[in-house]
């Protein structure tokens, strides 16, 4: 389970790199406002989907498997995105699955947390999270000399 914690490390990027990799894309402001507003429209309804999988049909474990594989290529694919109809499907597709990923992830954690007692879960997720944020972070600083036009 602290693996799956780790991937919110992924936030750190999804927060501060990829809104200025879109705006150097677009280069206008509201363009990248109405990008972000049209792909949180469809994470809404994704999650919402998601969410009723998760309690009705399918297991947990199953919908997070699929939907953290389908994450990591989306990731991937992001790097070669260079038009705006692009952005909008990276940055769609991206929350979409991210929500899809999350929800059946907090599912479990709630299961646990019964199990295991809720106090233990929390410290374990934010400490994991913590340290998630911190190796991206060092990635991050790593990688950005090498790949940024402006270093």
């Amino acid at each position: 389970m602290a693996i799956a914690y780790l991937g919110f490390g992924e936030e750190l990027i999804w927060m501060t790199v990829w809104p200025i990799f879109m705006y150097t894309i677009v280069h206008n402001t509201v363009s990248v406002g109405s990008i972000v507003a049209f792909a949180s429209l469809a994470t809404v309804v994704t999650t919402l989907v998601a969410g009723r999988l998760t309690d009705t049909r399918h297991h947990p474990k199953t919908i997070l498997s699929v939907t953290s594989i389908i994450l990591s290529v989306l990731w991937v694919l992001r790097a070669i995105l260079f038009a705006p109809l692009q952005l909008f499907l990276g940055d769609a597709l991206g929350r979409v699955f991210k929500n899809a990923s999350f929800v059946p992830l907090v599912a479990i954690t709630y299961e646990r947390a019964r199990r295991d007692g809720a106090l233990r879960m929390v410290v374990s997720f934010d400490q994991v999270l913590a340290i998630g944020k911190m190796l991206t972070a060092l990635l991050l600083m790593a990688i950005i000399p090498f790949v940024s036009p402006f270093a």
